[in-house]
């Protein structure tokens, strides 16, 4: 299992590991440990340095967006997905901008979890369609400029291929751009958009013409 994507399985609930367990190894991933306890993180991710960090809401601290920030500032080689419960009371938004790689609620099908998995790992912009929904529905911030906001043909492309869920690799073959320059220009437009995420921006030009 040396070649196999590696996943470090966080979730509270036995059960819930259990059937996550078996979901994910029948997709060919390795779960390269499992824990139900939050002050295990750093001990195993430090082990065993896992390609994706699969992660229950039921583990989350009481501010949730600031420990994924450390937690992703700690292990930066690590992609996190999050598990959501339908009925968490969560700062959407904010998770989405801490810099985590994807989110998927766990009542959707294990294919749906498989999906939102493989599209984190391959830098993809991974949130479930539900998930999406959701956010696409909050009330905009108050004051948040959006509208202000004047972009470039060239930025309005990025965004656009952003949007359909396409890596840095592909948004650069569809560009004609190498792959540093897209980094480079979407990093600069992040900026711009007072984002910090490919979700933040993703979301910040979906609902600019809502």
């Amino acid at each position: 299992m040396k070649d196999a994507l590696q996943i470090l399985l966080a979730d509270a609930h036995t059960c819930s590991r259990i059937g996550l367990y078996q979901v994910l190894a029948d997709a060919g991933f390795y779960i390269v440990a499992e824990t139900g306890c939050l002050s295990e993180f750093d001990t195993l991710m430090t082990r065993d340095q896992p390609h994706l960090l699969l992660l229950a809401s039921n583990l989350l601290p009481a501010l949730p967006a600031s420990f994924l920030v450390k937690l992703r500032q700690y292990h930066p080689e690590t992609t996190i997905a999050l598990l959501l419960d339908d009925d968490d009371d969560l700062p959407l938004r904010e998770l989405a901008e801490a810099g985590i790689g994807g989110m998927v609620l766990k009542s959707e099908s294990g294919d749906a979890i498989v999906q939102t998995i493989r599209a984190a790992l391959a830098g993809r912009t991974a949130i479930s369609p539900e998930l999406w929904a959701r956010m696409m529905a909050l009330p905009d911030a108050p004051a948040d400029g959006t509208q202000e906001v004047l972009l470039t043909t060239q930025e309005q492309q990025l965004l656009q291929h952003l949007c359909a869920d396409q890596s840095n690799a592909e948004i650069a073959r569809s560009l004609h751009l190498s792959r540093k320059t897209v980094e480079k220009r979407l990093t600069a437009l992040y900026k711009k958009l007072g984002v910090k995420t490919r979700v933040g921006a993703a979301v910040w030009y979906l609902r600019r013409d809502k």
